[in-house]
């Protein structure tokens, strides 16, 4: 074989005219998919099923259990902070007048002195048997709700209940405050100043009773219907 012959190189062999480290014209770089290959398939998106409004039956068991719930509700809380308030009252003002007339810090009563008797005599056990049946109706009130809920297929009826009520009560504390006004408004027109019981009294005493109770329903139906619509099933 003479020198002019062309060298044929050999299958595997490195090629001599390229340098080291570069990569021969038409390959691929290490690691790097040839062009047109098959890439890994990635997981398509899933977008987050959108649930279904309640049904007309879950509308109609949230709007009962909550108009009926919260009223009870209102109605066993006021039988059990009116006469505990009276009681509380009561015994403050005896230990007041067992201190000769001197409030716990020392300082002498005002001048109008305290009144002669804050609890009727006989009335102590009677404002006690009133709290006790409240607490009993807040409990029922609790139950019902959960009963009437339950019956109409709402979801979750327990956290429906007490996640209502605990909205109602926030709700029903700012509308007290906006009726409040309003309700010593008609008892100063209605000549009540001069006489604590006189005829501004007993009106404001049922017509705020009246509007409070409306209040409450409405107030309790729309906190029960918000929780409802909440927890609501993600299909149908």
């Amino acid at each position: 074989m003479t020198d002019d012959q062309p060298q044929v190189p050999q299958p595997g062999a490195p090629d001599p005219q390229q340098s080291y480290g570069q990569q021969p014209y038409g390959s691929q770089p290490y690691g790097q998919q040839p062009y047109g290959a098959q890439q890994p398939s990635r997981p398509a998106y899933a977008p987050r099923p959108v649930r279904p409004p309640l049904t007309r039956e879950a509308r109609r068991g949230a709007t009962v259990a909550g108009s009926v719930g919260f009223v009870l509700l209102s109605i066993g809380y006021a039988m059990v902070a009116v006469p505990l308030s009276i009681l509380l009252l009561a015994a403050v003002l005896e230990l007041v007048r067992s201190r000769g007339g001197q409030l716990p810090n020392g300082r002498p009563l005002g001048p109008r002195g305290l009144p002669d008797v804050v609890v009727p005599q006989g009335w102590t056990v009677p404002l006690i048997v009133i709290s006790i049946v409240g607490l009993l109706g807040m409990v029922a009130a609790i139950l019902v709700s959960w009963r009437i809920l339950r019956a109409h297929a709402v979801r979750h009826p327990v956290g429906v209940t007490f996640a209502g009520a605990g909205i109602a009560i926030v709700g029903s504390l700012v509308a007290q405050g906006i009726l409040s006004g309003f309700i010593s408004a008609i008892t100063s027109v209605s000549g009540g100043q001069g006489n604590i019981f006189g005829p501004g009294f007993w009106i404001a005493a049922v017509l705020g009773t009246l509007v409070t109770l409306a209040i409450s329903a409405v107030i309790g139906w729309l906190s029960w219907w918000w929780m409802a619509h909440t927890m609501r099933p993600a299909g149908a």
